[in-house]
């Protein structure tokens, strides 16, 4: 993705994860999770054709603290395997796809679309 100018500096976090550590609502992954502009979830299925019980979590606790307009969830599409969000997320929050090509090709649109009601960047696309 092309690296536009915005009106604010824009960072990309990823979430730590720990297979046996709790979550705590004070924990920093939680803080940097109410403060993000856009939370994002990976929604592909890894365990057993279920979703991650640490993404179920964050997705959960984003849908609680955050505005529709800023959750998107991203689901790789498995022939074999669907995955059940285990809360309903709207069609127009969800982003699937078949390919990482696919993937490559749309997901600055989807971005875009998403970070428009914010106003951050100088009439420019992402792309």
């Amino acid at each position: 993705m092309a690296n536009t100018p915005s009106r604010f500096p824009l960072t990309l976090v990823e979430s730590p994860r720990s297979a046996t550590a709790p979550v705590h609502l004070d924990s920093p992954v939680m803080t940097q999770l109410r403060r993000s502009l856009l939370f994002i979830a990976d929604g592909t299925a890894v365990e057993n054709g279920q979703l991650h019980t640490m993404i179920a979590l964050e997705l959960g606790y984003a849908l609680a603290s955050k505005r529709r307009n800023q959750i998107l969830v991203i689901q790789q599409e498995h022939p074999s395997q669907r995955a059940p969000l285990p809360i309903e997320v709207p069609s127009r929050q969800r982003f699937v796809y078949d390919t990482p090509q696919t993937l490559n090709a749309n997901l600055a649109t989807v971005l875009q679309r998403l970070l428009e009601p914010f106003e951050l960047f100088r009439g420019e696309s992402l792309r």
